[in-house]
């Protein structure tokens, strides 16, 4: 166990449906003696985060022992509330694996559609009428959507109204899906070959029985590369795509550019990097700290 923990009291604590108790340690006990020292600069110094440093490394570098890294995350509410900064190499990766789906631009709008039914079948066409995306019941977090040309299906995982970008879990989309329909679940459920409909398999020639409204998409672009929000590229303050002043309130996306835009891989390498700057005890007033915080941890017992 962490030497962090080390001085700890001791608690019985029940784990999972085991009947008996185990003594362990009361990790939620807290000694705010690391927040007093965040009043009184004399007590702390400026440290940058070498690429690709581990805490214990630090501790190391700065007081020649691994045992303090702990210090690091309780004097630095970045480290405390995130993470460590993970290396420059791992960034992309990471933010790959954080961001892994598909993101759509659109102009904040949609058009809701009736059909007609003949001896040929069902027909979706739209009404003309279009609405705001925020009121449109249709497409909201957790509908199905439904891209004609690559037949994709998956579901709305978010929807950024100020800046009209949706995210999806559908797979497969490509440049040529101009239109995103809302669909029902037994429809995307048969397409994928999920649900009920696991043992025929997919079926993505299936035409969806209800497609009741539909969205412009403007661009399409991986969830890493999206836009996370858009920025003056000088006084670095955010802005936002020209919304009309009239019902229904479209956006603009040309109003804004590429140069404005911050994707989310540029905001996780701009974030990795605030974080490499931190706080760390002055190598003269570590073991009296420390000792103080252990003697103060002490005393809960």
């Amino acid at each position: 166990m962490s030497n962090y923990f080390k001085h700890f009291p001791k608690v019985d604590y029940r784990f999972g449906n085991n009947e008996s108790t185990v003594e362990f340690q009361d990790i939620g006990a807290y000694i705010d003696i690391v927040d007093q020292v965040k009043e009184y600069s004399i007590f702390y110094e400026a440290y940058n985060i070498q690429n690709g440093q581990r805490p214990d490394q630090v501790s190391i570098e700065l007081y020649d022992s691994p045992n303090y890294y702990w210090t690091f995350f309780l004097l630095n509410d970045t480290l405390r509330t995130g993470d460590w900064p993970i290396s420059d190499a791992d960034v992309y990766s990471k933010t790959k694996e954080y961001y892994p789906h598909t993101a759509f631009t659109t102009p904040g709008t949609s058009v809701l559609k009736e059909s007609i039914i003949n001896d040929n079948g069902r027909f979706w066409f739209p009404t003309g009428e279009v609405i705001q995306l925020a009121s449109d019941i249709h497409f909201v977090v957790g509908s199905w959507v439904y891209f004609s040309n690559s037949k994709a299906v998956g579901k709305i995982l978010k929807i950024d109204q100020e800046i009209g970008l949706v995210t999806t879990n559908a797979v497969g989309i490509n440049v040529r899906d101009q239109v995103v329909e809302s669909i029902d679940e037994f429809s995307a459920l048969k397409i994928l070959g999920l649900g009920e409909f696991t043992a025929d398999g997919p079926k993505p020639e299936f035409d969806p029985i209800y497609k009741r409204a539909e969205m412009t998409v403007h661009k399409i672009y991986d969830q890493w590369d999206s836009p996370h929000h858009y920025e003056n590229p000088v006084t670095k303050e955010w802005i936002y795509p020209k919304i009309d002043e009239r019902p229904p309130w479209s956006i603009d996306q040309n109003s804004v550019t590429t140069r404005q835009s911050v994707s989310y891989v540029q905001r996780v390498v701009e974030t990795n990097d605030l974080q490499k700057v931190i706080s760390v005890i002055k190598k003269d007033n570590i073991v009296n700290i420390v000792n103080e915080f252990n003697k103060l941890i002490k005393e809960k017992r």
